[in-house]
């Protein structure tokens, strides 16, 4: 549930607090390897089309677009 809530926000840190406040510490690694996944494979495209990505998810690249580009 919350590695979805990642992929459509592009919000990993929020995703990996929102699993550990509703789920609890126990599997917390394998939440945040899921919310990392699910990070990675969203692209850059989101819910909030006004949110501004400006480095590449894969290497320490400028890209500077929104997210509904």
């Amino acid at each position: 549930m919350t590695a979805v809530f990642c992929g459509v926000t592009n919000c990993p840190l929020t995703s990996i607090l929102l699993s550990y406040e509703l789920f609890g510490g126990a599997g917390l690694p394998l939440f945040a390897l899921c919310i990392a996944v699910s990070y990675m494979l969203s692209g850059y495209r989101g819910l909030y089309s006004e949110q501004k990505i400006m480095y590449s998810k894969y290497s320490a690249e400028f890209v500077g677009r929104r997210s509904g580009d």
